[in-house]
């Protein structure tokens, strides 16, 4: 792939990352309304290398080549929804508990971590005298 589709398509994944994305389209629900808000992120990356392979390496005489290689995303996750009651506006932040929790048992770990590495410090020099 030539460098200017990449470029092009780069420019495709850059279009996602747009305000219509991370407010949704308000709903009337129950006489109020509602409006979803979302947090875009977006991504990408590509590189390439060239080269070459002597003679007697392989199985065949000396080769060259190239070759490359890319990549992108794009994420968009719920964050708030704004409500519209008769006149009165309210933000509701939703809170997602899986990356709360997963957070919290990462921290724990490091925790545990500094404190084992601590602990065997104390015991070496305890041990040992020093």
């Amino acid at each position: 792939m030539a460098l200017d589709q990449v470029v092009d398509r780069l420019k495709d994944l850059f279009n996602v990352a747009d305000v219509r994305y991370s407010f949704g389209d308000p709903l009337e629900i129950e006489g109020r309304t509602v409006i979803p808000v979302g947090c875009v992120g977006i991504g990408a990356g590509f590189g390439g290398a060239q080269g070459k392979v002597p003679a007697g390496s392989g199985d065949g005489p000396a080769t060259e080549g190239d070759a490359g290689g890319g990549g992108g995303c794009a994420k968009v996750r719920p964050v708030a929804v704004v409500e519209v009651v008769s006149g009165e506006v309210r933000v509701t932040p939703i809170v997602d508990h899986t990356r709360l929790a997963v957070l919290k048992i990462a921290f724990a770990a490091w925790c545990v971590f500094w404190a084992a590495r601590l602990l065997l410090k104390l015991f070496k020099r305890k041990r040992w005298g020093r």
